[in-house]
């Protein structure tokens, strides 16, 4: 049951980081299983003019119910407001192992241009 499990969690990883981290593939998946819970570590990378660049390592939990979390405290602590962004509650993300900019909506269906 626990492995039907950590199979629906890669294929639901892959798609939620579809949208969430565009242009980026996974690789290097580790699983650790318990009785009723488990957690999946893999890496992700992107291809950078033709050079694959190491880009993540994230490490979901998961359980016998069919549910995952990523791990609390996941998250950037690099937050800047430019002047573009005046009057929101909100600053930018910044990925706090890259340095780049984290999107907060990607459509993958939709060809966006050069920033």
């Amino acid at each position: 049951m626990l492995n039907y499990n950590a199979d629906q969690v890669l294929r639901d990883i892959t798609l939620f980081n579809s949208v969430t981290d565009p242009n980026t593939y996974m690789y290097n998946y580790q699983e650790d299983r318990g009785f009723l819970s488990g957690t999946l570590t893999y890496q992700t990378y992107k291809v950078i003019e033709g050079v694959p660049v190491v880009w993540d390592e994230e490490t979901v939990e998961f359980n016998v119910f069919g549910g995952f979390s990523r791990r609390i405290g996941r998250y950037s602590p690099i937050q800047l407001v430019g002047q573009d962004m005046k009057g929101f509650s909100y600053g930018r993300s910044y990925s706090y192992q890259t340095g780049e900019r984290s999107l907060l909506f990607y459509h993958p269906s939709v060809k966006y241009g050069q920033i």
